[in-house]
């Protein structure tokens, strides 16, 4: 691991990566047998003069979780891929005290006769190690292949090995889940290539089984996205690859809910990956100039995002943004700090046409049993409001906002771009920009121009003083769309005739 987040920004920019697999993480408390000198060893991860119970679950540490998040966050279009780990299935010795080696996170070990509790004393949640914690990527977790297909929330099973959530403060973990065996409780793995021979195959199982489904599914929608998207470029790149937490929103957004219960869980994380409805949903975007299923706005400081959408009485409809946050800062290692990790808190809500407010999906990670139920997410950089009968037709609106001041991974004030993602909802007929209002301030030499847009565009606006010769020149820079309009004020220089358009950039 240590490697990767060396390697990992050097990719990037070298070579575009925009996706990485990493089937590994920290050991965390009970971990297995270590074959030492020939004989086998129970071994634990942790620190025993922080807590007999290993501190590494659900723990937002330095060297992998922030970390891993600055780097998205510094690349904006790379998105790692992390497993979710396979602490559920390893016990601990069958009678304590016993002699065993005792690792701590640097892979040191001491032989011990100390007395740790079973990993998952809190009823198997809160076990993904601190490698699993970071915001920004995506954490996978292991359920027994099902050959006939999804068909159901309970036609799919949990591998018994496969790590659950919360992290320490309450975050949703693992993201998301797919297949990590065919049967774990036959033992029967899925065929990969392996490392040891040329052209060599094995049958494996585990978490990091399921991780390597998800990046090629993340890498297959790129593809798609680059394919389709030739001139809807993300904000920040020269190219037309998608924003990491847009990635990470499609697969959170099309997802097949699992469980008893509906909404996200601690268990499955926001249910089973769902590629196909991922890409038609891509396709779907592509084919109308409004974005209207999937849009990449940038909020800005004291501002807010708000669009239309038009929803069918008993139609279902969901919204879900997403977006890259800077790195949280780390404590001194303790059993579960509930110390906020989130930095900017960015809020969705969706109105109805009579006034209701429609709140996100928030789970308790007090009760981490409990259903999901609606209400303002604080923990989460996802969050997504469900509909799944509206009651009218009619025009709805969907707003971002944000709490406090958004700020940048230097913690200076700054912007944050987010991914919005909705279905169900009328796509709505594209417009090309027009100017609907102009004026000129002539005691300050300025002009004000307002202009339609679509929410997820680019534009700027352009002038110049004679229609017959000359060339169009940038009045303004891009801009951001997060409404239906946009309003600039610029300074003209004192020229008496000058003529002005509204350019949709991307």
């Amino acid at each position: 691991m240590g490697y990767d987040m060396g390697e990992m920004p050097q990719q990037v920019a070298v070579n575009n990566i925009r996706e990485s697999n990493h089937s590994y993480g920290y050991g965390a408390g009970w971990s297995g047998l270590y074959n030492y000198m020939g004989t086998l060893y129970y071994m634990w991860f942790g620190d025993s003069t922080v807590s007999s119970q290993s501190y590494t679950f659900g723990f937002y540490d330095g060297p992998a979780s922030a970390t891993n998040d600055l780097i998205i966050y510094k690349a904006q279009t790379y998105l790692s891929v992390f497993s979710a780990g396979n602490a559920n299935g390893y016990p601990p010795p069958p009678t304590q005290p016993c002699l065993h080696i005792d690792f701590d996170t640097n892979g040191n070990g001491q032989f011990v006769m100390t007395v740790h509790p079973a990993n998952g004393t809190n009823g198997f949640y809160a076990l993904c190690g601190s490698g699993c914690c970071s915001k920004n990527d995506v954490v996978v977790g292991a359920v027994d292949a099902n050959t006939n297909g999804y068909s159901g929330t309970n036609s799919i099973t949990l591998s018994y090995y496969s790590s659950c959530g919360p992290t320490a403060d309450g975050r949703i973990k693992p993201d998301v889940v797919a297949p990590g065996d065919v049967d774990a409780t036959s033992g029967v793995g899925i065929m990969s290539s392996v490392a040891e021979a040329t052209n060599a195959y094995a049958t494996m199982m585990g978490t990091s089984m399921a991780a390597p489904a998800v990046t090629g599914t993340l890498g297959l929608l790129t593809g798609l996205y680059q394919q389709l998207y030739s001139n809807n470029a993300p904000l920040l790149s020269g190219t037309n690859a998608p924003l990491a937490s847009t990635l990470r929103g499609l697969l959170i957004h099309t997802a097949d809910q699992l469980g008893t219960n509906i909404g996200p869980s601690y268990t499955y994380g926001w249910g089973l990956i769902n590629p196909t409805a991922a890409a038609n949903l891509v396709a779907s975007n592509a084919v109308n100039n409004s974005l209207p299923f999937i849009k990449e706005a940038r909020l800005m400081n004291g501002d807010y995002i708000e669009f239309p959408v038009t929803l069918t009485a008993g139609q279902p409809f969901k919204a879900t943004i997403t977006w890259t946050d800077p790195p949280g800062t780390p404590v001194a290692p303790s059993l579960y700090p509930t110390n906020r990790i989130l930095v900017n808190d960015l809020d969705l809500r969706v109105i109805a046409p009579d006034g209701t407010t429609n709140m996100p999906w928030i789970l308790d990670p007090n009760h981490p049993a409990n259903a999901a139920t609606k209400g303002d997410n604080v923990l989460d950089n996802v969050e997504q409001v469900s509909i799944p009968n509206p009651s009218v037709s009619g025009v709805y609106l969907v707003r971002v906002t944000h709490k406090g001041t958004l700020v940048d991974d230097q913690k200076q004030t700054s912007y944050q771009n987010v991914s919005i993602i909705t279905t169900g909802n009328v796509a709505p007929t594209a417009y090309l920009p027009y100017i609907t209002a102009i004026s000129a301030l002539t005691t300050t030499n300025a002009t004000a121009i307002k202009w339609t847009t679509d929410v997820g565009h680019v534009y700027k606006v352009q002038s110049r003083g004679d229609l017959l010769s000359g060339s169009w020149l940038d009045a303004t820079g891009e801009m951001s769309a997060t409404k239906t309009n946009m309003a600039e004020l610029f300074y003209t220089g004192g020229v008496n005739v000058q003529f002005f358009r509204a350019v949709q950039v991307r």
